[in-house]
């Protein structure tokens, strides 16, 4: 798709959004705010901003040799980008960051967002097996199998890349070869923050809608899932709330007070991001400026 094809695209999706929102406006404005309280942010901000410190946790043991700080400053900015621009383009911030700051082979840096993105859909698949609310053992025996089915393919793959067209195309699977023998260090990580990531939030939507955090908690896998797909407007308006206040509203939430939820959530999940973001990056100035001072005495 061409720049201007994508840029087209963009503006549409996120006008689309816009109107929307201003279509379902009035039934937003009827939704009883004043029963929300900052009490109710607290204690998900604090799990999310947890998420994140396990982000980066992940990628310093993808890159144990490399300090701390500067893993984090890269994994937050790349989470904020991906929050932000469209057509999930921010994926892409985590290779060029990795190439530009730390020299890693493009082919490693590709293959490492891959791998990673890889581990995050399984997990997800696997904590929406276990706890997705109302679902048969069949529903369940089917996810579970596509899950198992798509990860074998993907073992396949990176095992006969020998027969792959093109050695940029072979290099890249080999890498991932690589990763994926190295993966014992990360799992834990990528486990650990999406059980995390989703009782943040399942908690912050079960609060506002006053219902269970089972239905809360599937309202979150929605939206997680929701925008794994690239169509999506600017910060990925949209996408996000459809499914969120879907499945809120499938379990009987009203659409209005799904719909302000959910737009509150993905509100809290931006912020975050932003600050997250903002914190690792001075720590990465200030530790970077500590280290020159050393080195010039």
């Amino acid at each position: 798709m061409s720049p201007l094809w994508r840029r087209l695209l963009t503006l549409a999706l996120t006008a689309a959004t816009l109107a929307a929102l201003l279509w379902w406006w009035p039934q937003l404005a009827a939704v009883p705010w004043e029963r929300w309280h900052l009490r109710q942010f607290l204690g998900p901000l604090v799990l999310l901003a947890l998420s994140h410190v396990i982000r980066a946790l992940r990628l310093a043991a993808e890159f144990p040799e490399v300090p701390r700080h500067r893993t984090a400053a890269i994994l937050t900015a790349h989470t904020f980008w991906v929050n932000v621009l469209p057509l999930r383009s921010g994926e892409l911030a985590l290779p060029w960051l990795l190439h530009q700051r730390l020299g890693v082979a493009r082919t490693r840096a590709v293959a490492t967002l891959l791998w990673l993105r890889v581990q995050d859909a399984f997990v997800l698949a696997t904590l929406a097996l276990v706890t997705w609310p109302g679902w048969s053992v069949a529903q369940r025996s089917v996810t579970a199998a596509l899950a198992l089915g798509a990860m074998l393919g993907f073992w396949l793959l990176v095992r006969w890349r020998q027969r792959l067209p093109g050695r940029w195309l072979r290099a890249l699977i080999a890498e991932l070869a690589q990763a994926m023998r190295s993966s014992r260090r990360v799992w834990h990580w990528t486990i650990a923050n999406w059980c995390v990531k989703i009782a943040a939030v399942g908690w912050l939507l079960a609060a506002l809608t006053d219902t269970t955090w089972e239905v809360g908690g599937a309202g979150a896998f929605a939206g997680e899932l929701a925008v794994l797909q690239p169509l999506q407007g600017v910060a990925g308006l949209g996408a996000y709330e459809a499914g969120v206040a879907t499945v809120l509203a499938w379990h009987g939430v009203s659409w209005p007070v799904a719909l302000a939820a959910a737009l509150a959530a993905h509100a809290l999940l931006f912020g975050t991001s932003a600050l997250m973001a903002l914190v690792a990056h001075l720590w990465d100035q200030r530790a970077q400026a500590r280290s020159k001072t050393r080195n010039d005495s």
